[in-house]
């Protein structure tokens, strides 16, 4: 008998560079066309409804012009403890579907056995078999429907780190192990803890258990769309492997629930933190359209984390948002509530008598407009600047397992789980708040080994963890022409748990120094540059040895932060937590010195603020006769905004505006909670 690994997933690998770096301002990279934007809903399908009920959400997607759907495929709703099964409750969701013209994302659900987190896997070689037959099941049962558009493979892998310990996992792990690569690497000689060979085997067991479910799917179907969704994405990125995700699948999605998943920020960034979640999961989709499999639609009255009913204007605002970030399609979870179990009575688009909520109508309004200008966004994509924030994934874990008395440092959130991925989404919001785009990546899929990077950033934000076999790729990224922006605690371990600093910084030619020392500062802090200006930060401090570098931040003979040049490209270092201390302080510090330090790079940006704009996001797109931008007000004041155009000729038409929003020229009048869409032309 072959290996497992062999048998089951003959193309899987573990990681691979995705090459979706871009030099320059940028469309992001997907095949085109995959067609108009769509918007839809989660039917949810328990026993006890009636075939009047399950036609009548069918009947409320058409009317709201939302023509998608997706069910959920409960196993216990089919199969009877005497092992028949009994379709009937699906063979009816799937004929009112054909009726009424909406297509079906069905969801694979099998009977759950254990905990729901480690449920995401099977239990033991047996399980793997029944798992089959529920397939098996399914597939040639529905595949049959002209209304069925996708598979889901699974619903919403990740699981914090969790996994099952069983023989058949055991087997896995053997296998994996003896088929990786060997590395020379031993961190200097010191003994490292391997501290992270748990977690890298969990992703790829996540991975691996993907690529089963799609090759049990193609023994009956060769051609109906493969899906899966991510969720709870600042917590369960490291579990992601989006380069073997595109492997088992035609499109990507998310799971975008900010009551569940947004608990790292307040609600007025949720527009922020549904973009930052929907670029990571575009640039992991890589060369395959992703959609938002998942967007809160109703009211949490017990379920969710933090309770949340959004506004119609916040459908609104998640909406666009989603569609300016290049979704390819937003489906809400739910029309309808379910009855009993978790989350009964709750999320809901209808209210109890079934008619359609404030909300429901928001997201028919967006709908239309999408429908009835669909050769604009049909072609419109993210249009990017040439920056990078990148993050690698042993970051995630050397933090969490740094973890071990949170309680001590509450009054210092940079000690608290979760530090560097918000770090990450300051960085992020700081350049929303001017209009500019980017990129956000994983570090292995960042494009290495170009022979000219000049005009591109990476902004590393406190990387806890940047393991060694970036440290040369880093390098010939600077001299190679491009700029490195450093902060927080970036480059302090390798993937072995191994301080770097003890035994020759690896990259000290490139930084110009290395670290020296590190001083905490409890709660925030002011940073001065040595020009008068002043940086917030939080909670680290620390201090640099100059080599070759240029100090442009000293304090009591301190240096604090310094510039080098290598080759042809730039560093700048400043090893304290500017991330953390600009969403503690406010953007507008970070802001005012980030834009002089991109400023040449940003000059050719087609459309921008002139000026930072607090709580004011803008995503902007690019047409085939032009542009388009999406802006979203959370701040309390209307804003007049005055825009940065290249060319300045470019002639405006508004396409969407909730509150009555203008554009004259080059200046744009947004109220609060507004979301304006305006095209922009030659």
């Amino acid at each position: 008998m072959k290996p497992l690994i062999q048998r089951s997933s003959a193309v899987l690998v573990m990681s691979a560079a995705l090459l979706l770096g871009i030099s320059s301002t940028s469309v992001a990279e997907t095949d085109e066309p995959w067609g108009t934007p769509y918007i839809g809903a989660q039917i949810f399908t328990q026993p006890g409804q009636t075939s009047e009920d399950i036609e009548g959400w069918f009947r409320t997607l058409k009317e709201s012009d939302m023509p998608y759907c997706r069910i959920r495929l409960d196993e216990t709703h089919m199969r009877k403890a005497d092992g028949t099964w009994d379709f009937s409750l699906y063979d009816t969701t799937f004929q009112m579907a054909d009726k009424y013209g909406v297509k079906v994302l069905a969801d694979l659900f099998p009977k759950e056995t254990t905990d729901w987190r480690l449920a995401k896997f099977p239990q033991s070689k047996a399980h793997l078999e029944e798992w089959a037959e529920y397939i098996k099941q399914m597939v040639t049962r529905f595949q049959k429907h002209p209304s069925l558009y996708a598979w889901v493979l699974q619903n919403e892998p990740g699981s914090y780190g969790m996994y099952p310990k069983s023989d058949l996992s055991a087997e896995l792990m053997a296998e994996w192990r003896a088929g990786l690569e060997k590395t020379t690497y031993n961190s200097k000689g010191y003994a490292g803890t391997n501290g992270f060979d748990e977690m890298n085997f969990q992703r790829f067991y996540i991975s691996w258990y993907l690529n089963w479910i799609s090759q049990q799917i193609r023994k009956y179907d060769k051609e109906t769309e493969l899906h899966v969704n991510t969720h709870s994405i600042y917590d369960n990125l490291p579990d992601y492997d989006f380069a073997a995700w595109r492997k088992s699948n035609t499109f990507l999605g998310a799971s975008c629930h900010p009551s569940l998943h947004y608990s790292y920020f307040d609600r007025p960034q949720f527009p922020m933190a549904v973009s930052l979640n929907c670029d990571i999961t575009r640039k992991g989709a890589g060369h395959l359209p992703f959609i938002v499999t998942e967007l809160q639609g109703g009211n949490n009255t017990y379920s969710g984390i933090h309770e949340v009913c959004p506004t119609p204007e916040e459908i609104t605002q998640w909406i666009w948002t989603s569609v300016g970030s290049g979704a390819k399609g937003v489906v809400f979870w739910t029309l309808n509530p379910r009855a009993v179990g978790g989350e009964a009575g709750e999320w809901a688009m209808v209210n109890f008598q079934q008619q359609p909520s404030d909300r429901l109508k928001a997201a028919s309004n967006a709908s239309r407009e999408l429908i009835k200008n669909k050769q604009l966004y049909a072609t419109a994509k993210p249009l990017l600047a040439p920056v990078h924030l990148l993050f690698a994934k042993e970051s995630f874990w050397m933090e969490t397992g740094k973890q071990g008395r949170p309680g001590d440092a509450k009054a210092s959130e940079g000690r608290l789980a979760g530090a560097m991925i918000k770090s990450v989404a300051a960085w992020y919001e700081t350049l929303l708040e001017n209009g500019i785009n980017c990129h956000v990546a994983e570090m292995q899929d960042f494009e290495w080994g170009k022979p000219d990077y000049s005009g591109e950033t990476i902004i590393l934000s406190h990387q806890l963890s940047v393991p060694s076999r970036d440290w040369e790729r880093l390098g010939n990224f600077v001299k190679n022409g491009g700029r490195l922006i450093v902060d927080g605690l970036t480059f302090f371990f390798d993937e072995n748990h191994f301080s770097v600093m003890q035994a020759g910084f690896p990259l000290q030619d490139v930084m110009g120094g290395s670290l020296q020392e590190v001083f905490t500062k409890r709660g925030e802090f002011s940073l001065k540059l040595d020009d008068g200006s002043q940086l917030p930060a939080n909670l680290f401090k620390a201090s640099l040895h100059v080599t070759t570098g240029k100090p442009f931040a000293t304090e009591d003979g301190k240096v604090l932060g310094m510039r080098n040049s290598k080759g042809k490209g730039s560093t700048v270092w400043i090893p304290s937590m500017l991330g953390i201390g600009a969403r503690q302080a406010g953007n507008e510090p970070l802001s005012k010195w980030l834009m002089g330090e991109l400023a040449s790079d940003l000059a050719k940006f087609p459309i921008r603020f002139k000026e930072w704009h607090s709580k004011l996001l803008m995503r902007t797109m690019k047409t085939d006769t032009g542009y388009l931008t999406i802006l979203v007000n959370k701040s309390t004041e209307t804003h007049n905004v005055p825009l940065l155009l290249a060319p300045a000729s470019l002639n405006p038409s508004i396409r969407f505006a909730n509150k009555g929003g203008t554009v004259a020229g080059s200046e744009v009048r947004i109220h609060p909670e507004e979301t304006m869409v305006i095209e922009w032309k030659q």
